[in-house]
């Protein structure tokens, strides 16, 4: 019988009553005892029980005392009746409780008699069990008539002399006979005497403590260890007494000085009784006494509670709250002259005014664990009862009132549990992460679960539920043992027993860990916390002792020795402490300050934790954190506090309340009925279902899909296997026909193929998830069924478990048709179910026997089997997760798991299965488990065109193939891949194959005799690769060779121009560049590697002639005269000597003779050695990085006040408003307003796009939304890069020698046995690579080795193998690697890089390096430009725009003119780059980004006006106009120019709300013309531009994107889609600025001090150089080979405005019009004033007035008088006059090639005749315009082309008749050209016009 913990209601009827006879007559007298209390609470309110019966009386539960002997009477003394309730309890009657004799009447639960194990203090529950029932009357063991089963007893018993029963030493000679023949008061008296080691009383009695003596308390009960005791602490006069010199004889104070000896030695009377100073003239204080004594004369005595202070001469207050240790039971007041004792909420005063007893003593209860059981005493009515039993290893205890918590540390057990007070309902809340938790305490105000644990060295917090957990105190914790909360206070206290004991104290959220105890301390166990006197006691094992401190770790005192054996357990209940003794096997009990009162409670086994609880002790309380929204835990701390902290793998979030993962916790699925959960398996914590998903089929059996996450699931009721995607929570079935009984599942991440067995239809299956076809793997006949496989991808096998009537064996065969069975294993048909799981990582194959109830293991490369777990309850379901392996048990909701490195630890928690199966289900399901790991992206051929395959493609190895044709169909032709109908055949070879048409005449052979390639013409046949000579030249495309003598003969011949591209330093008699070798072959390699002991040209002919270590060679070859030759022989650019970095492999370009550089004079030298312009030295900013440049410098006191505003550090005077911070616009001189600014997550994090969180870039595309908006699982791609999760057992070139090792492919077939198993050799060794294929050739293609199997061929390198594992095909390396910097050309089995002109070839062969030195990096910051360089580094000013900032700039590397814009002008500004003096300005409105057409000098600016334009300006004809116009929702944000190939590319930004950006990149020509986007990005923020004008290579920066891509605007290959080159990584935060140079890209953030260059091929590395500045917003590389030049087309232009470069050639333009060559512009945009400008001398014009305007009137007369000859000539005989149109994009008019386009053609004339609206078509069939009633010639020299552009020019001018006059008719000059393209996407309207 278990008595359940909860107490019984407040009002309860005495139910036995109701079976008397006299019924009725009990009704009627219960119901005038019970209608009482109905009512009273409905008028007074609650009545609260208060404790304050005597000794020998019950309480009622209304609070009224009746006697003890009344209750259980059969009559109601209690009005509420409680004094007949659960009478059983209350008087300890049979056969349900036996009543134990010892003084204190321990009750015991009848189910704990003659258990074996002693409970009551005296053992009598263990006595005379052989001749009793259970149900026997304990009146006999009353009278102390028993036999005992005799054992021995302990060194701290006695032993009765008759029946040899023990008793505790303690009762020995104690006055009351224990033993039935009373030897322990006669014997025991002797032994007693003889042993006694303390005191022995004069009654024989051994007192247990020595320290009891003299103690005032009468421990022998006959006084004697009180007599003769000192009394100086007791005998005072201030308590009218008088000592005797005796220190014994206390007098009453008035026999002292009464003139009689009353001392025995008389020294109560001396001279000083009768000194002149008496009490008569005594000056004692108010309200003292005064007395003569004979040791002082006079003295002052104080009344009670007071002393007498000499010093003051008055009396003063003793505070005995202090100074008396436990005056009081918990609190303590001090009064003058008295102090006052006062309880804690929940507990009552006493009588004695000093003792506190809480309210309803009856609900307090002790609980300790026994390892195999945990037991509960009541300590009101001492009863013990058992709560759970039948355990192992339990240690720890702890209760909240409604549930009890234990710990088990068994090994592989280890767990917390939770079940409810009366041990039902057991619930394993803690598995994962615990070694040894030792103890736990529940903080009643949270329910969180503190624990220690001594072998993981931590103490650790878990949720009430055990779901989350955490270590909170990992440091200086080694062996922690007890462990005690005080949550009202946000304290934990806990023992420490390692090498350096302790008792701690922290925080309860693991801070302000502080040592209490460290000193006399050896082996502390138990802890508890007496919270009401603020003190911290603990036992010490070793020193057997109970002592207590102060938790402020004072006041230490030692409350009880001498006693203790080996004590473990400890607590405390009002003012009784309760500890646990491992020798005397008891719990025993003593008074909380004095020790007294020593008490056995209950004996048991091995008692270890003690905790004890009540409601009053555990008192609810409010606490912080029901006011913190913590997500996960919540932690009370000190001083009210609390705060939020996360299970493992999560972290606090900014707002220190959410947590974030950082790290992923395995899950695993499991199946369940028709449901399938989702459990995430902790490391530490509790496994909680995260998700469920209800299927609309039953579970049988499951595999997973690794590649993209989803659950395949066989359903055997309604015959189907579907693939379940947990995400969008769809269902998509695979097989629903030709289905029986599958008895298990695989997923091939290979192959993309599922597999399952059918033990219904005797097969193994696979179907094609890229296909959808299905075919069998193999079919078993007869009575074999496979039960069960796994297979194993990477080495293309599987593992099937086949089961017939008399036995069960394992094979090994593989995953297609290849290949032979293996025997593995044979069972009896014992084994029961069968299931696999394989773990590639270890090569290890598990399985689990049901019926056997083991789990073996193996590995599966070398079968030798092993025992995994056994004595197991029929495993089933079996998986592996992370580092463990799971297994489900028939009929079993528990999942188990171990370490699958690890047999030893076994860990296991439950599912509910009865919460996710259905009642109408009439099958009881097994539980199914399923790891789910990461996803295993690999890259296989049949993912590829299905690997060749025609339908099903599976894996036969990890990077070969095999065929399988679905039933009903065959192979066709011998290589086994194309399946067709048996009877379809649509070519069939000679030796029988069949082919497909496709296949004939292809140039490869199919047919075994080759006779598909028989009577092929030649045309027919396939060349797909072009591979030029030496002598041609192959064109940019690769798809066209010419001759080489072509080159540059300027005429294209290459279909992409490019042999007519850098001729400018090409020689044409060598036919190579002018720092190119030409090598004997033809071949032209760079001089660069000239000598370097590779073979470049491949005759060896650029390695002859080189200087050889050790002697020169006569005939050393020379280099030009602007390159330098090294040691070798090679030669490089002269620029590269002395450069500071190795150029020549033998390093001889960085010779002795390059002297130190020493800085400039205008330079400061830091004291590291850089070099930095003076200007920069104190100027508020270190600029060098040794910081000396700031050194010594004086300080203006020139700050201003700015309130509630950011202070610039660089400029103090600067004053910016708060919202200018971090507002990606540097404002700041030094751009400090934008200093840690980036809120981007760093290079390991991904950030989300609604709320900006950062999560950990593994989580990305890994099918778990971890964003809440999702946008982590965004734009995923499944890409087919190579992943291998796992090698091959053997690597490449390495052969297995099938035993799991592996030998050299060279050592294969060599004739001696290397492999221990010969499998190196063998028969066909000697004839595998002699055969012949159809006798036209080899078996492989390239190298054959032979093996004893057979022949494996292998390619050369730069060559891989076919899919026919025979032939071999050329790799491309330029496609697939991007190896080289610039140029790479794919040459057979290699590749070769090259170099654009104006670079070589450095020594690695790889990149490229400019031949001309390079001046530096340039980048702007505030109102600075700022230049770089190297060896030594060295910063200058380049030019300064005073205090205005610089918002772009660009620079003309060989002019030196460098272009600028600022924020504060209209300006556009040049400077000269080598002085830095600022040359003009131009009038630009509202200018922002600058690019330069370094062949014309022109200048490219984004201007706005209305809306933004782009403006091309020349400040040779001192104008600006506008070639490209926004729309007004448009911002055109950066542009570039590729002067070299005449493109302008510029970035539009198009806002979407939200703050979300469209980007767009346009392209037009120079001059505006063909304009067109193309790239189109959304969410995107395009931010800086570069282009390669070698590659035709467009580079861009996307801030939202944090990305640096490129794409191609190649004329052959242009590209659709952009390349990403780096993305979200450290070197991409807030790009400001970017630049291309040689074969890297050069970036700045804003923010950053450094600078960054990433390379542009290979692996995309980046490095960091340091720029010192904050507000980088532009950077370039000046060097000319950046910007390579061709011919100036404006050097022959007449342009009388500006020059701009065009398409063709060249256009002329005045202000924002095309205009002839002739025509003259009226406006510029020169300005002679500006901040930055030097003013001009005025030039005086106004006598020069008169003679300029008659000038200009005697031209206009010319003009029209030469127009009237004209227009009579043209009457006369009508001529065309063709002259050259040039035309504007944005005002251009489109249309297609049938389209007519009117156009009202306004002639502004103020004639009649001349000066009408008139209309024209423009199309391309008609030659004439028809205006008015001439026709006029438009068209000159039309085609007939319907895709040619048709050029429109100029005619003769017409005359019209003006009154009788002849005028002429205004020249036609349309402003359009008409072209093959839509309509322009700029909105600019179709617009001709006249004009004069």
């Amino acid at each position: 019988m278990k008595y359940n913990l909860i107490t019984m209601s407040n009002v309860s009827l005495p139910f036995h009553f109701m079976n008397k006879k006299t019924k009725w007559r009990h009704c009627s007298h219960i119901f005038l005892h019970i209608f009482p209390l109905i009512l009273i609470p409905l008028f007074f309110g609650k009545t609260e029980s208060v404790n304050h019966c005597g000794p020998h009386q019950f309480q009622c539960k209304n609070g009224n005392c009746v006697l003890g002997a009344t209750i259980c009477n059969d009559i109601l003394d209690c009005s509420d009746g409680s004094d007949e309730v659960d009478c059983g309890l209350k008087t300890c009657k049979s056969p349900q409780w036996f009543q134990c004799s010892d003084a204190h009447g321990l009750c015991v639960s009848a189910e704990l008699l003659c258990n074996g194990y002693e409970n009551c203090p005296k053992g009598e529950d263990e006595l005379n069990c052989s001749s009793r029932s259970s149900n026997v009357s304990t009146s006999a063991f009353h009278t102390g008539y028993w036999q005992s089963i005799q054992r021995n007893c302990t060194q701290f018993e006695f032993t009765c002399r008759t029946d040899k029963s023990c008793i505790p030493s303690r009762f020995i000679c104690d006055g009351k006979p224990d033993c039935f023949d009373n030897s322990d008061e006669s014997l025991g008296c002797l032994e007693s005497q003889s042993q006694c080691q303390t005191y022995l009383c004069d009654n024989k009695h051994c007192l247990e403590s020595s320290k009891w003596i003299c103690d005032g308390v009468d421990d022998c009960g006959d006084g004697s260890d009180e007599r003769n005791c000192s009394k100086v602490q007791s005998c005072l006069p201030e308590a009218g007494t008088f000592l005797c010199s005796d220190n014994v004889t206390c007098l009453p104070l008035q026999k002292a000085c009464d003139g009689l000896r009353d001392c025995p030695d008389g020294t109560d009377e001396s001279s000083q009784c009768l000194a002149t100073k008496n009490c008569t003239n005594s000056s004692c204080p108010p309200g003292s006494k005064c007395h003569m004594l004979p040791q002082y004369g006079l003295k002052c005595l104080c009344p009670q509670g007071f002393r007498y202070s000499t010093a003051q001469s008055v009396c003063v207050d003793i505070n005995e709250c202090e100074e008396t240790f436990g005056i009081c039971s918990q609190k303590c007041r001090n009064f003058p002259g008295k102090f006052e004792c006062f309880c804690d909420e929940g507990y009552l005063l006493q009588a004695d005014k000093l003792t506190c007893k809480a309210r309803s003593e009856e609900k307090a209860i002790l609980i300790y664990t026994t390892q195999v059981a945990v037991m509960g005493v009541n300590l009101h009515s001492p009863r013990l009862h058992t709560i759970a039993t039948n355990l192992t290893k339990v240690i720890g205890v702890s209760y909240d009132g409604r549930y009890v918590y234990w710990t088990n540390i068994r090994t592989g057990d280890e767990s917390i549990v939770r079940a409810n007070e009366d041990g039902s309902e057991q619930t394993v809340l803690l598995t994962s992460g615990l070694e040894a938790p030792e103890d736990l305490a529940i903080d009643w105000l949270t329910g969180n679960i503190y624990f220690s644990d001594n072998i993981k060295h931590h103490i650790a917090i878990c949720s009430q539920d055990g779901h989350f957990c955490n270590a909170l105190v990992t440091e200086d914790v080694h062996q922690p043992r007890a462990l005690a909360v005080w949550p009202q206070k946000g304290q934990m206290f806990w023992s420490d027993w390692g090498y350096r004991p302790s008792i701690m104290r922290a925080s309860m959220d693991g801070n302000n860990v502080i040592t209490l105890v460290n000193q006399s301390i050896y082996w502390p166990n138990g802890v508890t916390v007496d919270m009401h006197n603020d003190r911290v006691y603990w036992v010490d094992a070793k020193f057997a002792t109970i002592d207590c401190v102060r938790t402020d770790g004072t006041d230490r005192r030692t409350v009880l020795e001498d006693i203790l054996k080996h004590p473990y357990g400890l607590a405390i209940y009002e003012d009784r402490l309760y500890w646990s003794d491992w020798v005397t096997k008891s719990i025993h009990s003593c008074e909380k300050f004095t020790g007294k009162d020593h008490r056995i409670l209950v004996k048991d086994r091995t008692i270890y934790s003690v905790y004890i609880h009540h409601p009053s002790k555990q008192m609810k309380t409010s606490h912080a954190c029901e006011h913190n929204s913590c997500s996960h835990l919540c932690l009370l701390a000190e001083k009210n506090r609390s705060s939020c902290a996360c299970p493992e793998g999560m972290k606090l979030a900014r707002d220190h309340k959410l947590c974030e993962k950082y790290f992923k916790n395995d899950r695993l699925y499991i199946g369940v009925g028709s449901q399938l959960l989702e459990v995430e398996h902790t490391k530490f914590g509790g496994h909680n279902v995260t998700a469920t998903y209800n299927i609309p089929f039953f579970i049988h059996q499951i595999a997973y899909n690794t590649v993209n996450s989803t659950i395949f699931i066989a359903d055997n009721l309604q015959h189907v296997i579907s693939e379940y995607d947990m995400k969008v929570h769809a269902m998509k079935i695979w097989v629903k026909k030709n289905l029986g009984n599958v008895t298990d599942l695989a997923f091939d991440h290979f192959a993309h193929n599922l597999y399952w067995s059918d033990s219904e239809r005797h097969v193994i299956e696979v179907i094609s998830l890229q296909t959808g076809y299905r075919a069998v793997v193999s079919f078993y006949a007869g009575l074999e069924v496979p039960i069960g496989f796994v297979i194993i991808p990477e080495n293309g096998v599987m593992f099937v478990a086949l089961k017939n009537k008399d036995y069960v064996h394992i094979i090994e065969r593989s995953l297609g048709h290849h290949g032979q069975s293996t025997h593995v294993l044979e069972r009896g048909v014992d084994a029961g179910e069968i299931k696999f799981v394989a773990d590639v990582a270890t090569h290890t194959l598990y399985w689990a026997e049901s019926n056997r109830g083991e789990i073996s293991f193996t590995n599966y490369r070398k079968i030798d089997i092993f025992s995994f777990r056994k004595l197991l309850h029929r495993p089933y379901s079996i998986t592996i997760v992370g580092d463990d392996v799971l297994w489900s048990e028939l009929g079993s909701k528990t999942i188990y798991w171990t370490h699958k490195g690890n047999t030893a630890s076994l860990k296991h928690f439950d599912i509910n299965i009865n919460d996710f199966v259905s009642s109408t289900r009439p099958l009881s399901p097994n539980i199914l488990v399923l790891g789910r790991n990461a996803p295993i992206i690999v890259d296989h051929p049949c993912q590829h065109w299905n690997g060749g395959c025609s339908h099903v493609c599976v894996t036969f190895i990890k990077n070969k193939v095999s065929c399988l044709c679905p039933a009903g169909m065959v192979f066709v032709g011998a290589n086994n891949r194309t399946c067709i109908e048996s009877m379809n055949c649509e070519f069939r070879c000679n030796s029988g194959e069949c082919l497909m048409e496709a296949q004939i005449c292809d140039g490869r052979t199919h047919c075994p005799d080759g006779s598909d390639e028989t009577s092929c013409s030649e045309e027919n046949k396939n060349h797909t690769k072009i591979l030029c000579t030496m002598e041609e030249f192959r064109c940019h495309t690769g798809e066209q060779c010419i001759e080489a003598t072509k080159r540059c003969d300027h005429v294209k011949h290459c279909d992409d121009g490019s042999d007519e591209e850098y001729c400018e330093k090409f020689d044409k008699s060598q036919k190579c560049h002018f720092h190119q070798h030409k090598c004997n072959n033809g071949h032209c390699v760079d001089y660069s590697v000239l000598c370097d002991g590779f073979n470049d040209c491949g005759d060896n002919s650029d390695e002859i002639h080189c200087t050889l270590t050790g002697s020169t060679l006569d005939s050393k070859r020379d280099c030009n005269k602007d390159m330098f030759q090294c040691a070798s022989g090679t030669c490089i650019g002269k620029s590269w000597e002395c450069d500071g970095k190795i150029d020549c492999a033998d390093a001889s370009d960085e010779h002795e003779r390059c002297a130190v550089r020493e800085c400039p004079p205008e330079m400061h030298k830091c004291f590291l050695g850089q070099c930095i312009d003076k200007r920069l030295v104190c100027d508020g900013n270190s600029d060098c990085s040794d910081e000396s440049d700031e050194m010594n410098c004086k300080t203006e006191g020139n700050q201003v006040s700015c309130f509630d505003k950011f202070v610039c550090p660089s400029n103090k005077t600067i004053c910016l408003e708060l919202s200018a911070k971090c507002n990606d616009i540097a404002e700041c001189p030094r751009g400090e307003d934008e200093l840690n600014c980036d809120d981007a997550c760093n290079l390991y994090e991904f950030q989300c796009k609604s709320n900006q969180r950062c999560i950990r870039r593994e989580f990305v595309c890994d099918r778990d939304l971890d964003c809440e908006d999702g946008s982590d699982e965004e734009n995923c791609i499944q890409d087919n890069r190579t992943e291998f999760s796992h090698e091959h057992m053997c690597g490449s070139n390495m052969y297995s020698c099938k035993n799991g090792f592996c030998v050299d492919q060279t050592r294969v077939c060599d004739g001696f046995q290397d492999c221990e198993t010969g499998a190196d050799e063998g028969p066909l060794c000697n004839t595998a690579c002699l055969s012949f294929r159809n006798g036209k050739g080899l078996v492989c293609e390239h190298e054959c080795n032979p093996t004893p199997v057979g022949a494996v061929c292998s390619c050369y390198n730069g060559y891989r193998l076919e899919a026919d594992q025979r032939s071999c095909t050329d790799v491309n390396e330029c496609e697939e690697m991007v190896p080289c910097g610039q140029v790479c050309e794919n040459i057979s089995g290699s590749y070769r890089c090259s170099c654009y002109p104006e670079f070589m070839l450095s020594t690695d062969k790889a990149t490229c390096k400019s031949i001309e030195r390079e001046n530096g990096v340039l980048f702007s910051t505030y109102n600075e430009v700022r230049s770089r360089t190297e060896m030594p580094i060295t910063l200058k000013i380049v030019w300064s725009a005073n205090d205005s900032k610089i918002k772009s700039f660009d620079v003309n590397s060989r002019s030196r003119n460098g272009y600028f814009v600022t924020d504060s002008e209209h300006i556009l500004y040049q400077v000269n780059v080598t002085n830095g003096r600022i040359i003009m300005g131009l009038l630009v409105n509202q200018p922002s980004k600058v690019a330069v057409d370094w062949i014309t000098d022109n200048v490219y600016v984004i201007s706005v006006y209305q809306v933004y334009e782009i403006k091309v300006c020349s400040f040779k004809s001192k104008m600006c106009g506008t070639i490209v116009k926004s729309m007004p929702n448009q911002i055109i944000k950066a542009l570039t120019v590729d002067a070299y190939n005449k493109k302008l590319f510029f970035a539009v930004l198009e806002s979407q709300g939200s703050g979300e950006h469209k980007s767009r990149i346009a392209i037009s020509n120079l001059d505006g013309a063909k304009r067109h986007y193309i790239l189109t990005k959304e969410n995107s923020f395009i931010t800086a531009l570069a282009c390669d004008p070698y590659k035709k290579t467009l580079y861009f920066m996307d801030l939202h994107q944090r990305s640096l891509q490129f794409i191609s605007y190649a004329a052959t290959k242009p590209s659709t889609k952009p390349i990403t080159i780096i993305e979200k990584t450290s070197a991409i935060t807030r790009p400001s600025g970017m630049s291309w140079y040689e074969n890297e890209a050069f970036i700045v953030n804003l923010g950053s001090k450094e600078a960054i260059r990433c390379q542009l091929f290979g692996d995309h590395r980046c490095r960091t150089f340091p720029l010192n500045v904050l507000n980088a917003a532009n950077i370039l590389m000046d060097g000319i080979s950046r910007q390579p030049v061709k011919r100036n087309p404006c050097i022959v232009a007449e342009c009388r405005g500006m020059c701009v470069q065009s398409e063709l050639n060249y256009v002329c333009m005045c202000d924002d019009s095309i205009v002839s060559e002739t025509k003259k512009c009226d406006s510029f945009n020169h300005v002679t004033s500006g901040n930055l400008l030097e003013v001009a001398p005025t030039i005086n014009i106004e006598s020069n007035g008169i003679a300029t305007s008659i000038s200009i009137l005697a031209i206009v007369i010319l003009f029209i008088g030469i127009g009237c000859i004209y227009c009579r000539h043209r009457n006369k005989e009508p001529s065309n006059l063709i002259g050259n149109l040039h035309f504007q994009n944005p005002l251009s008019v489109y249309f297609s090639n049938h389209e007519k386009l009117n156009n009202n053609l306004n002639e502004k004339v103020n004639n009649k005749s001349c000066c009408a609206n008139v209309s024209a078509t423009f199309t391309k069939k008609y030659e004439e315009v028809h205006v008015d009633w001439k026709t006029q010639t438009m068209l000159a020299n039309p085609t007939s082309g319907e895709d040619r552009q048709i050029q429109l020019t100029a005619v003769k001018p017409a005359s019209c008749e003006i009154g009788n006059s002849m005028v002429l008719k205004p020249k036609l000059i349309p402003k359009i050209v008409i072209e093959e393209i839509n309509m322009d996407e700029y909105g600019d309207e179709p617009r001709a016009q006249l004009i004069t």
